[in-house]
């Protein structure tokens, strides 16, 4: 984990987080270490979150391809961090036509969906 931040300043510029793919390895990190750095986090994953309840945590389950979900997931949020991803490990000729059709539904639509909710007005 990343040190303590010395300016608590840096940590109210936030102001309240989203973390996409929140259950994932990068994103179950970087969610706990924005609440060891005192953030409000809303961790937003189809996975259930295997994270530990924290007063500061709120989980939100549903999949990034939904545009309903996601405009929920960023509802009164102030900073995304967008690290959902469908990835495949061994991939290469090995993936699947299925999973290549999946994988770009959540790593292109996914993230078109992630940033038109982002931009409407509230």
């Amino acid at each position: 984990m990343l040190a303590r931040m010395a300016d608590p300043s840096l940590t109210t510029e936030l102001g309240r987080v989203l973390v996409t793919g929140g259950s994932g390895f990068v994103g179950a990190n970087l969610v706990a270490t924005l609440l060891d750095r005192g953030c409000q986090v809303r961790s937003f994953d189809r996975a259930p979150s295997s994270l530990p309840a924290h007063p500061r945590l709120e989980v939100l389950q549903g999949d990034i391809c939904d545009t309903g979900i996601v405009a929920a997931a960023v509802d009164g949020i102030d900073t995304v961090f967008h690290t959902a991803a469908l990835i495949e490990l061994l991939g290469g000729a090995s993936a699947t036509d299925e999973y290549r059709r999946r994988s770009f539904a959540v790593n292109v639509g996914g993230t078109e969906n992630l940033v038109r909710a982002a931009q409407r007005p509230e």
